[in-house]
Order: C-alpha cells, then sequence, then structure tokens
C-alpha cells in the first residue's frame, strides 16, 4: 500500500519554529500510523498461519497445492444413507508383529488414479485378487433363511506385472470401480504387501513397508487422521448401505470373470460376506 500521506519540500532555514513543530507532529503521525499498520499485517499474517499450518511464508518453503477431492463420490452401485463427515484421508494401525494396515477414503472419481500410484509400490511380479458376490442363483441354496449370510467368491490371477494390470483397467476399469459387488486388489509375492478396495469401495493396505505408502498418499494430496470416519460409520439397522451391480457397454461383472478365464484367472474359494 503506496503511503497517501504527502511530504512538502525541504523548509528553508528562515521558516518558522512553529513549522517544524507542525512538520514533527506529521512526522510523529505518519511513525504511528506505520506502527499501527505493521501490527494490523502482522496479525493477519499470523492469523492466515494459524488458520491454515502454513510457515511457507516463514520459512521460505514452496507450499504443495492439495489433490484432495473436497466433494466426495461414492461408485454409482452403492447407495449410502449419508456422508456426513466422510472425505478423502487415511487412518493407519500397526499390529504386534510390525505390520501396518492403512484404511483410505477416496472418492470415486479419483479411485482408479490413486489405485494404480499405490499398486505400483509392490514389486513386480503380483497377483491380481477379485471378489464377486455369490451369483443370486447360487445364493439361493446357500441361504436357507433370511438371517443367513450371503457369501461372496474369491478369484487370483497370479504373476502379473503392474503393467498388465492397468491393461486390465484400461478394459474393464469402470466396471470394477462403479460395480457395487466387486473387491479387487493387488499384492505381491514377497512379504506383506497388498492394496485392496473392499466393500463400498473403501480401500485398505496391508503392508510391512509403510513408509512408501505414507510417501505416496501425500504426494496424492491425502493427510493422516487419527479418529478416520468412513461410510461404514453412517450404517444403521434402520438406515443400512446396499451394494449394486452395474452394466457398462452390455457387460457385467460376471462377464469380466470369464474373459479373465482366458488369462488365467481361477477360482480359489467361497466365503462368507
Amino acid at each position: 500500500m503506496q503511503n497517501q500521506l504527502r511530504y512538502s519540500s525541504q523548509p528553508d532555514a528562515l521558516k518558522s519554529k512553529l513549522y517544524f513543530a507542525g512538520l514533527a507532529g506529521v512526522a510523529q503521525f505518519n511513525f504511528v500510523w506505520a506502527n499501527m499498520l505493521r501490527v494490523t499485517l502482522g496479525a493477519i499474517v499470523i492469523a492466515y498461519v494459524t488458520a491454515t499450518g502454513c510457515r511457507g511464508a516463514e520459512l521460505g518453503e514452496p507450499q504443495r497445492e492439495s489433490t484432495v477431492n473436497m466433494t466426495f463420490q461414492v461408485a454409482r452401485g452403492i447407495d449410502v444413507p449419508s456422508l456426513s463427515g466422510i472425505h478423502e484421508a487415511y487412518a493407519t494401525e500397526v499390529a504386534t508383529n510390525g505390520q501396518t494396515t492403512f484404511t483410505v477414503n477416496v472418492s470415486a472419481d479419483r479411485l482408479e488414479a490413486v489405485f494404480d500410484v499405490l499398486s505400483s509400490e509392490i514389486s513386480d511380479p503380483g497377483f491380481l485378487l477379485l471378489e464377486v458376490s455369490t451369483h443370486l442363483s447360487i445364493e439361493k441354496t446357500l441361504r436357507q433363511s433370511s438371517s443367513d449370510p450371503f457369501h461372496k467368491d474369491v478369484y487370483y490371477l497370479d504373476g502379473i506385472s503392474h503393467q498388465q494390470l492397468l491393461d486390465i483397467f484400461k478394459r474393464y476399469g469402470e466396471l470394477l470401480i462403479h460395480d457395487g459387488g466387486i473387491n479387487f486388489g493387488y499384492g505381491g509375492r514377497v512379504g506383506v504387501d497388498e492394496v485392496f478396495v473392499g466393500p463400498y469401495k473403501v480401500l485398505y493396505i496391508y503392508t510391512g513397508t509403510a513408509e512408501k505408502y505414507e510417501h505416496a498418499l501425500g504426494k496424492l494430496g491425502f493427510q493422516k487422521e487419527q479418529n478416520l470416519k468412513t461410510v461404514w460409520d453412517n450404517f444403521t439397522s434402520e438406515s443400512p448401505g446396499r451394494r449394486n451391480t452395474v452394466t457398462v457397454e452390455n457387460k457385467t461383472i460376471w462377464n469380466v470373470i470369464e474373459e479373465l478365464k482366458d488369462s488365467g484367472l481361477y477360482f480359489a474359494e467361497r466365503r462368507e460376506d
């Protein structure tokens, strides 16, 4: 801001003491005004730093632009009663054996891209895991009453590279992301290292090397929270969630299963869901 006070030219030595007294008053006014401006601007900066946690101006650090989606979206095959308190973030839990489980909220419009980045942290070759709701025709024979559990069929495709995983997503990514009845993941053969998208498209990471995923999630704009809320926390007996199948270009997830069998996908087991 430019100072709006305008100074007179250098006074002549013959000017009266009254003039100098006036000039001193102006100088004192400018000093007070400048200090008030400095204090006000300082308060604004402190308030900004406090509110945002930004210290870049103080430390000369470049500020990373957040890529977190502020409007959380669910997959088309997912119905939830409320998205209150749901946003993109992650939490971790460390087991007694030192392995870490990440729980990550990812908006549906970013899920494929985030899964691609996180799964790239797994050393080749890996395996593709698909969990599909057991077909209704089979469920009718397995469930004797409405209180009996539903089931899911588990399939694996072994020995694939991350690039082969991406090729599968090019063909079936929209179905994998938006079908409410399928869970999917990519895991490694060495140790515990798996990225898994489970029911209601909550993303989980199971790993013995948490640091690389902390770094990757940070670059993607995710922040770590102690008490992360997922869509599961908004379910009640009166307002449960619902998972639905979807059709993309006249294909369902069952078509995906059959087509991937030609590439080596095989049925492993049937579990309670």
